[in-house]
């Protein structure tokens, strides 16, 4: 399976209040629809399928994006995952983790962007940079070690 297009239909991004304290910060994805399409450019069958992204800061903010991921596969594979979307509206493990993979990427980095404007804490963990105390070995570089 390969990723061979990928956008966003949909941003709503909304602060609703003040961020105070711990905040509670759930983040969801949904895969929605799968159907087949047809390229001109690439003359092959073509998989779509529709997602929603979802971060809520309770109380505080929401972000949805909804966009579309378009991929290919063997003709056998792509009837295979048709067929088990039709009958239990479910990916298959072997195409839903590399889609959730791609999809968290593109759309993190879009909410990381949006909460910086909106002034909200990360919802990842970003990397920190600390310097290291005199006497310990540093372990990346010589005068700094990553947390």
């Amino acid at each position: 399976m390969q990723v061979i297009g990928f956008n966003f239909n949909k941003i709503l991004a909304e602060k609703t209040g003040k961020p105070e304290g711990k905040l509670n910060i759930a983040m969801n994805i949904n895969f929605s629809d799968l159907e087949k399409e047809e390229t001109k450019a690439l003359n092959k069958d073509v998989l779509r399928t529709d997602f929603e992204f979802n971060i809520i800061y309770q109380k505080v903010a929401k972000f949805e994006i909804k966009g579309s991921v378009y991929f290919i596969a063997t003709p056998e594979k792509l009837k295979e995952m048709l067929k088990k979307w039709q009958k239990e509206k479910k990916l298959s493990d072997e195409a839903r983790v590399p889609l959730m993979n791609f999809v968290l990427t593109k759309c993190n980095v879009k909410t990381l962007q949006l909460e910086e404007e909106f002034s909200l804490p990360s919802h990842i963990p970003l990397p920190k940079v600390t310097q290291t105390p005199p006497g310990e070995k540093a372990e990346k570089s010589k005068d700094a070690k990553y947390v």
